[in-house]
């Protein structure tokens, strides 16, 4: 899985124009829990939910998440309901990070 925030190089896109799947481009917020760990959702794409003891481990369950929506759309061969709501704001402390997902 590739991580972007604002320290991560560019992507080379050379990279990834071998891979034969879709590759999507998913922000990301990390929620620290107060009991520990820490909880994310993706909020472009409602249901995309996800928690973890790491930030590593919670953004591995987001992209399996998202992988299985995504999938279950395209199967299905419906539109992917994305949220487009520019008004939305990011919750206070929450972690903000990019990824990018094969599906």
């Amino acid at each position: 899985m590739t991580v972007l925030d604002h320290n991560s190089p560019a992507v080379d896109w050379k990279d990834m124009s071998k891979l034969t799947e879709r590759v999507y481009e998913c922000r990301v917020w990390l929620c620290p829990e107060d009991e520990g760990g820490y909880s994310a959702i993706v909020p472009s794409l409602p249901g995309v939910a996800s928690q973890g003891e790491t930030q590593e481990e919670t953004l591995d369950g987001i992209k399996e998440a998202f992988q299985g929506v995504v999938a279950e759309y395209l199967e299905a061969k419906e539109e992917i309901p994305w949220c487009h709501d520019i008004t939305r704001q990011k919750p206070n402390s929450t972690i903000e990070k990019w990824i990018l997902v094969n599906v």
